[in-house]
């Protein structure tokens, strides 16, 4: 089985990106901020941040690029990025955002080392997407499933996206940020 990569999830696909989930606990924090005209929607992650601005937790993620040859030239083509996550006080505000199809989200997705004080401010990410000029292409609810719970899938489509990966030092401080950006 795999991804068709053609805008839309099925639930055989859902299932898989479930299966691409470690069960129990990991050894990272994942985190979602979407902002909508620059107010980000508001989840239940306890976790506070140096922007003070809230986040959602969520399970896991999708994302791949791939070359596609073309009239003899090669271009690189980056995809959707899947957002798998439990339901919570913000799902209905994802789906109005669906339904409104607003056009210029911005979503970061900031995976930090887990443990340590969650209420600290000082804790950066160690990696990190930036969707710029997003929309929400796929929101699928369900139930069930690996988790036991209502979750959900985001299917996000943008004009840019920024990945950041750094090393976490020995004082747990990141390192040297480096970054590579795709323009669709």
């Amino acid at each position: 089985m795999a991804f068709q990569q053609d805008g839309i999830l099925d639930a055989d696909e859902a299932r898989e990106l479930y299966g691409l989930i470690a069960p129990g606990p990991a050894d990272v924090d994942m985190v979602m901020m979407i902002e909508r005209k620059g107010a980000p929607i508001e989840g239940e992650s306890p976790r506070q941040f140096e922007d003070g601005k809230p986040r959602m937790d969520i399970g896991g993620y999708l994302w791949s690029a791939q070359t596609v040859a073309s009239g003899g030239k090669t271009r690189v083509s980056p995809m959707s990025l899947l957002v798998a996550r439990r339901s919570d006080a913000a799902t209905a505000s994802v789906a109005s955002i669906l339904r409104a199809q607003d056009l210029d989200l911005r979503v970061v997705i900031g995976v930090y080392k887990a443990g340590g004080d969650a209420r600290s401010t000082n804790a950066q990410p160690v990696f990190e997407m930036v969707l710029e000029s997003a929309r929400i292409a796929v929101h699928m609810l369900h139930s069930g499933g690996p988790w036991g719970v209502p979750s959900e899938i985001i299917a996000f489509t943008y004009r840019s996206i920024v990945i950041k990966s750094a090393p976490q030092t020995r004082t747990g401080a990141r390192g040297a940020v480096r970054e590579c950006k795709f323009e669709v």
